[in-house]
């Protein structure tokens, strides 16, 4: 039952998802299933990806509105066999 709470104030207080991964991590296998996650779990959160850039830099992108997830768990463990754990944070 507080499982299910904590689940439900997170889906009605979340308003973005952050991606935040090594640039290392971003390649075209990992980039087609994050475009498979995202037409899957459509919601109403926008999505930003931030990509550590080798000792230069950090790259932060927000994606289109077509591209706005919902804030489950599902999300978070699909998006993290990706990118690692704590790779999805929630704002």
């Amino acid at each position: 039952m507080e499982a299910r709470r904590v689940s439900e104030a997170r889906e009605e207080r979340t308003r973005a998802i952050v991606v935040t991964a090594d640039e290392k991590r971003f390649d075209e296998r990992t980039m087609g299933e994050l475009k498979t996650i995202l037409k899957e779990h459509k919601g109403s959160c926008t999505v930003r990806i931030i990509v550590h850039l080798d000792k230069t830099a950090d790259v932060e992108m927000q994606l289109p509105p077509t591209y706005m997830l919902a804030p489950t768990d599902e999300v978070v463990d699909r998006v993290e066999q990706l990118f690692g754990v704590g790779a999805v944070r929630f704002c």
